[in-house]
């Protein structure tokens, strides 16, 4: 008893310590750098010219680009019925998952609302999608140039983001030799984005079919980065590599960011195309 007294003593008249709190490694290991160029640049503008803002992708930013009045009373209605103000499904509520489903379906393959994950914008669910599959020490495969998202949030995580080549002089597709090259038994995911950001090219389906051969043959999921699906401008149609693959399991992101242009909205969503059912569900 003598002894936990004076213990409890010399704890209260010790001198207090200072503060000593760490960072974190994913804190140490997060970099933006669209974020980190946007958001601590200051310039002073010439008064006499106009400034075109080419940076975050935000169709929002000149104020010439409203929502559709459709899209406003939607929301509107949705806010004044009280009738959504409470908790949800963590993947999304059963209504918003078949919109996107069918939204997302074509005449080859219909998608269901089990295949659907709904996430806080497109970033959002790039990160659901690298969470669930890619571990600390694996590694992931990125297009050069590419949006900076995936290889910042890999770099916070430990995981390498592995660039492969594409051509500028032919539409900015992906060197295939060259992405065949990174593969090796740590890597999880190929990802792709098309329509590119920031390139803006539109790839021709034999030339996604072209990767899905690459994917199958090393085993390696792929996820397609389609947020710009839909607003594209020239002569290639869009088709959605989800729509192509036939034994390679490719999670498609998207969002209603860029074609309803709502970016503030922040509603993402992972489609997930997996015909053989290869992703399981093994711990």
């Amino acid at each position: 008893m003598f002894f936990l007294v004076y213990v409890v003593f010399r704890m209260s008249t010790c001198e207090p310590r200072d503060w000593d709190i760490p960072v974190s490694y994913t804190a140490q290991n997060t970099f933006n750098p669209i974020r980190n160029v946007v958001e601590t640049m200051h310039i002073e503008e010439n008064p006499q010219l106009e400034v075109i803002r080419l940076t975050v992708g935000d169709p929002t930013v000149f104020g010439n680009l409203p929502p559709s009045e459709e899209c406003v009373q939607a929301l509107c209605d949705a806010i004044k019925s009280g009738k959504d103000n409470g908790y949800k499904p963590a993947h999304g509520c059963k209504e918003a998952r078949n919109a996107v489903a069918k939204y997302s379906s074509t005449p080859e393959y219909i998608v269901d609302a089990e295949d659907v994950v709904l996430a806080s914008g497109c970033s959002g669910a790039i990160e659901i999608a690298l969470n669930a599959l890619v571990d600390r020490g694996d590694n992931i495969l990125i297009p050069r140039p590419g949006f900076s998202l995936c290889k910042c949030i890999s770099g916070s995580r430990g995981i390498e983001a592995r660039s492969y080549k594409l051509f500028p002089e032919n539409g900015w597709e992906v060197d295939l030799d060259d992405m065949a090259s990174l593969i090796d038994e740590r890597t999880k995911l190929i990802v792709v984005v098309n329509p590119s950001n920031p390139c803006g090219s539109v790839y021709k389906r034999e030339h996604l079919e072209e990767i899905l051969n690459i994917a199958e043959k090393y085993r390696v999921p792929v996820l397609c980065d389609e947020v710009y699906a839909h607003v594209t401008f020239g002569k290639e149609s869009f088709h959605s590599m989800g729509s192509l693959t036939k034994n390679v399991p490719v999670l498609v992101v998207g969002g209603i960011a860029k074609r309803f242009l709502v970016p503030g909205w922040r509603i993402g969503w992972i489609v997930i195309h997996d015909r053989n059912n290869s992703f399981g569900l093994k711990v």
